[in-house]
């Protein structure tokens, strides 16, 4: 008869998330299960395979740079994050449930040739007309949701004195659902132009009044833009508290959000979500070096933790995880 060492099929096991969930970018659209707001859960989840369609429309589109929806706007497309491709969400901003759309457009413009109305006139008639194009294919009126939103980021050449240098600009668009619904269908440029002005745009954070005719963007202070709306009427019956009305608070419903929170986060206009890199677990790592040790030097002797690889931190999904790997006992 064998023993038990004999018997025991030994293998190791690394503790990380990735094992349990794979790449991102093999999911086709977040998953309402990863929404802890119930409100956004719930849109998710009556939507979702409008979501998923659109997800795979998208880059069907014609557009003159390449351009991929992205979760987190700015990423490295290298980079962990920048393979998450489920660049639609429902989020909380001003108020409003907004449909978001997120992504990055593989576009380096001349600082010196396009100002920054022509730029951002350039992508918003390059990508955000062309989704709006097909949003009324989608979704209607009737639906229980306020506005959609675009957070595209493309890059800007510039020159110094003796080096060029190539950085990113983000333009924020949110427009409400009747005129996104409507936007495309618009007869004229002014009647474009009417509903555009109404609408909140950013451009790197701030507020920024596009133009479609001219080098220079119109003065924010003259546009009547649209008034806050109130919250749907779904979320004054559940009598949930306001979400923040700050204007710095357009980003992506982070799956880490609290169960118990009535608000989703979104980002900054124009600031890219923060991309955690290898180099930031690193100083982590440094940081925190003694309690590592005593962690793997107790985790040998008490919990099969592997001589060869000790507890380390790495970077999964734009967070910094700590990594254990185990033996079978």
């Amino acid at each position: 008869m064998k023993s038990n060492s004999q018997s025991t099929v030994a293998f190791v096991a690394t503790c990380t998330l990735l094992l349990l969930f794979g790449p991102a970018r093999s999911f086709a659209q977040v998953s309402p299960t990863e929404i802890l707001n119930p409100r956004l859960k719930a849109l998710e989840q009556a939507h979702l395979s409008k979501l998923i369609a659109i997800n795979r429309t998208v880059p069907l589109l014609t557009y003159s740079f390449p351009f991929l929806l992205n979760r987190y706007v700015g990423s490295d497309p290298k980079s962990q994050t920048g393979v998450d491709g489920r660049g639609l969400e429902f989020v909380n901003f001003h108020d409003q449930i907004v449909l978001k759309v997120t992504g990055n457009y593989q576009a380096a413009f001349d600082a010196d040739r396009l100002t920054p109305n022509q730029r951002s006139g350039r992508v918003f008639n390059d990508v955000i007309y062309q989704i709006l194009e097909i949003v009324p294919s989608y979704f209607s009126a009737a639906d229980e949701f306020d506005a959609v939103g675009f957070e595209i980021c493309y890059h800007v050449r510039r020159k110094a004195a003796h080096y060029e240098y190539e950085g990113k600009e983000i333009l924020v668009a949110v427009l409400s659902k009747a005129d996104a619904l409507h936007y495309a269908a618009a007869p004229t440029d002014s009647e474009r132009q009417e509903l555009l002005n109404r609408s909140e745009i950013f451009l790197n954070g701030k507020p920024f009044g596009l133009a479609f005719s001219g080098s220079e963007p119109l003065d924010v202070a003259t546009l009547q833009r649209s008034v806050k709306q109130p919250a749907t009427a779904a979320n004054q019956k559940q009598g949930a508290p306001a979400p923040s009305s700050d204007p710095d608070n357009f980003a992506r419903t982070g799956q880490d959000e609290s169960a118990t929170s009535e608000t989703a986060s979104m980002q900054m206009p124009g600031i890219a979500t923060v991309v955690r890199t290898r180099a930031d677990a690193e100083r982590l790592e440094t940081k925190y070096k003694s309690q590592l040790d005593a962690l793997a030097t107790a985790g040998q002797s008490t919990y099969h933790f592997v001589p060869y690889a000790p507890p380390s931190l790495i970077v999964f999904r734009n967070q910094i995880v700590l990594q254990l790997t185990l033996r079978n006992p």
